[in-house]
This record gives C-alpha cells, structure tokens and sequence, in this order.
C-alpha cells in the first residue's frame, strides 16, 4: 500500500511539473508571439492552445525523461551522456513535429504547421529540467551509498579491531608467548614484535577505506609470523607474485580476515597441515586452501559475517568478491579497487 502511494504521489508531482511549464511556456509564448499574456477571447482559443502546445510539451516531456531515466543513465563519462541526452531527445523533437503534422493533416484535410524554433527551445527546456533532477537524484543516491559504505566499513573495522582484542585471541597469544620465554629467547622477542606490528597497523588503517596491497601483505606476514607461533610446522602461507602489484588497492584487513576465516573452520594439526596459496595477479588476489573439517563441528555455528562483509563492501566499489569449492579446495576471490 505504501509503495503504491508512492507511485501514486509522484505520478501526481510529474503531471502538476507538466501542467505548470505548460503554463509557464504558453505565457512567455503568447508574449513574445502576441505581446500578450492572455491573448483568448474565447474557450474555444483556449482549447486549440491547449492542443497546439500542452499535448507536444507532454509528449516531449515522457520523451526526455525515458531518455533521461531509463536510455542513458548508465553512460558514463557524464559529458558522453550529456551529448547523447542531446542528440536523443532532438530526435525525438523531430518525432513529436512529424506527429503533430500528420495529426493536423489527418483531422483537417490540409498542410498542417509547426513553430520548428519553439518546439526546439521548449525540448532544451524540458531535457535541461530533466537532466538537473537526474543529477540532484544521482548526487542523492552517490551521499547515501557513500554513508552505507562508511557504515559498513565502521563496523567491519569494530569487529576486526574487538577480533584482535578479545580475551580468547589475548589469551593464545600470552600463552604462546609464555611457551616461547622459557624455550627460545629470541623467538619470544620476535613473537612480540609481529604482534605489536599488528595492533600498530590496525589502528593506523582502522579510519582507511582503501589500502596499498604492499601494506595488507606487511600485516599478514606479522598475523601468519603469529599463526605459524600458534600451529608449529602445521600452518604455511606460500604468496606468489607479490612484487607485481603491491600498488593496487584494496578493502583494509581483507587479506587477514580470510586467513583468520581458515584457521577458525578448519582442523589444523602436524599430521594434517595447511597450506594456503596465495596468488598476487593483475586484477585480483586469490586465497585458496584445502578444507580440513573440524571434527563435532557445527555448520550452523557459522555467521559468514566475515565473509557478508566483504562482498557488501566491494559491490559498493562496484566488484565482485567471490568465493567458491571445488574437490575439497575453498578459493576466495578479492578485486583490486
């Protein structure tokens, strides 16, 4: 019901928009044509007006809004569909013309005539209209999407940075870190400085909506450094490629979070490691790992959350975030922004 009042009201507003330009065109014409604003003597004048303006005026306004609306409003660069909007909607002047002569011709027997010149400058007219409510809608959609994305990417950047932070990350990572001081000196120290690397670029990056590959590729050595701590000869990350194109940007922590996403669903252990290839190529990142199922798991346990949130965030940029499985294997799909 609402939907329908919906339609209903700007159906009402578009023919009201008509109705007024038609008003507003028929008195500057009759005052440039006949120095008058109301130049009728009679209702029957009024009517032929009316026939002789209102209807074209109405037919170049659907013209120019399909045109506006539904023909062009993918054309991109905005002057390219600018040109064609134009080129368009004269065609369709010349269309509504044609028509109105063979009406005139039709209804009484004879040569009909068009103003060609007023019929252009009220067709410029309307298109001019249409194209400023396109962009006015446009700019609209563009803030709107763009305060979506801000959203989206706020509460990604939460429930990263609370990831990192909850007690049960903490936790392994103290005791790790425990195992390692009594052990290897060193290694304790190295295990420091890789989680420390983490935490400094999660709260440098937490306000980025874009970063460099070479940046998320320095934060996921310092996590797998961190992991391959947690799963000794049992977790391996082999990346390839990745001096060609660290430049290319992509959605902040999307690398980690995959990684993250493989160690939560999947059994990992010395007789059974894993190994995840890594391939850095010319359009996209793709992560893929064999599936090891965790033994009393529960599918239903889960959310995907990791996962919505990144193919909602690059549909934003207009990409595709893909996963797939095939014989066993889980391949995740980035694109480059």
């Amino acid at each position: 019901m609402m939907v329908r009042k919906e339609k209903v009201r700007r159906i009402a507003l578009y023919v009201l928009g008509v109705v007024v330009y038609y008003a507003w065109f028929q008195a500057f014409y009759n005052m440039v044509r006949f120095e008058d604003f109301f130049y009728y003597e009679t209702f029957n004048d009024v009517m032929v007006g009316v026939g002789y303006n209102f209807l074209p005026i109405l037919a170049l306004f659907l013209f120019n809004t399909a045109i506006v609306f539904w023909i062009t409003p993918r054309v991109r660069p905005e002057w390219l569909k600018a040109i064609l909007d134009i080129v368009l909607s004269i065609g369709a002047t010349t269309i509504v013309n044609l028509c109105f002569l063979g009406i005139q011709a039709w209804l009484f027997h004879r040569q009909g005539n068009v103003d060609w010149a007023g019929t252009l400058m009220s067709d410029f007219s309307i298109l001019l209209i249409n194209e400023v409510i396109f962009f006015i809608m446009h700019y609209r959609e563009s803030k709107l999407r763009e305060e979506q994305q801000r959203h989206l990417a706020t509460r990604m950047q939460y429930d990263m940075l609370k990831t990192q932070v909850n007690p049960h990350f903490l936790f392994n990572s103290l005791n790790i870190l425990y195992s390692l001081s009594s052990i290897d000196t060193e290694k304790s120290r190295e295990f420091i400085l890789n989680l420390t690397q983490m935490y400094r670029y999660i709260l440098t990056q937490q306000q980025k909506q874009k970063v460099k590959v070479r940046d998320e590729l320095e934060f996921l050595n310092a996590y797998i450094h961190v992991l391959s701590m947690r799963y000794p000869d049992s977790f391996f990350v082999n990346i390839t490629d990745r001096e060609k194109m660290e430049d290319k940007e992509i959605i902040p922590y999307s690398l980690q979070l995959l990684i993250e996403n493989i160690t939560k669903h999947n059994a990992i252990r010395a007789s059974q490691p894993m190994h995840v290839e890594i391939n850095i190529g010319p359009s996209q990142i793709t992560i893929s790992n064999p599936i090891y199922p965790k033994l009393n798991s529960n599918p239903n346990e889960s959310t995907g959350t990791g996962l919505k949130y990144l193919t909602d965030l690059y549909t934003y940029y207009g990409k595709d975030f893909k996963t797939s499985t095939d014989n066993n294997i889980f391949a995740a799909t980035i694109p480059y922004l």
